[in-house]
């Protein structure tokens, strides 16, 4: 997959360069981009790789319009912003109403977060609750008085636990904007993206 290749890596990177000078945040634009794109290579699989690199251009741009400025000083909240780009987006089918997905989403977000909770550890439910809420890493370090690094271990160990469980995103289906606590299992997908896709510890 092109999200195991390096120089997709150095690609992506390059991209995130151009969008913001700040480090630190061009280290958390780098893991969304690597989510993003191990997502669209499952959800849209044989597209060429300016097709996914476009993707994902577009996919870090909304990214940032729908968060705060660049430079913001609470700039880290973008991580719990997941606005996906209508250019790429999958079409519903006329049949299924925006109602019915919703629905859907929660009941499957409800159904997930107690299959792993039943496996988890008490510091990793209270992880698990606070990505349903749709907090970000750094936020969840902050609340739990945790690193984030220890965060992400802790995610990573969440996703893997979810992919010998079964847990994966559904075909076609994006990841949507947090609404009313489903961001819960969006967030869930994207651990297991990060785990799929190696990225490093930041």
């Amino acid at each position: 997959m092109l999200v195991n290749q390096k120089e997709t890596g150095e690609v992506l990177r390059r991209i995130v360069f151009k969008l913001t000078p700040d480090r630190a945040l061009r280290e958390d634009l780098t893991q969304e981009a690597l989510v993003h794109l191990w997502l669209r290579e499952k959800e849209r699989p044989g597209q060429t790789r300016s097709w996914y690199v476009q993707s994902c251009r577009f996919h870090l741009q909304n990214y940032l319009r729908n968060g705060r400025s660049v430079d913001s000083p609470r700039r880290h909240r973008f991580l719990c912003v997941s606005a996906e780009t209508e250019a790429f987006r999958a079409v519903p089918s006329d049949h299924e109403s925006v109602s019915s997905r919703s629905v859907l989403a929660l009941v499957s977000t409800r159904e997930i977060l107690s299959l792993l909770g039943k496996w988890l550890s008490p510091v990793e439910r209270r992880i698990l609750s606070c990505l349903a809420e749709g907090l970000g890493m750094r936020e969840i370090a902050s609340r739990l008085n945790l690193s984030h690094t220890s965060v992400i271990r802790y995610r990573r160990k969440i996703a893997s636990l979810a992919v010998r469980l079964g847990v994966e995103p559904l075909p076609g289906r994006g990841r949507q904007p947090h609404r009313s606590g489903t961001g819960g299992l969006s967030e869930v997908w994207r651990g297991v993206a990060s785990l799929g896709a190696q990225a490093p510890l930041v």
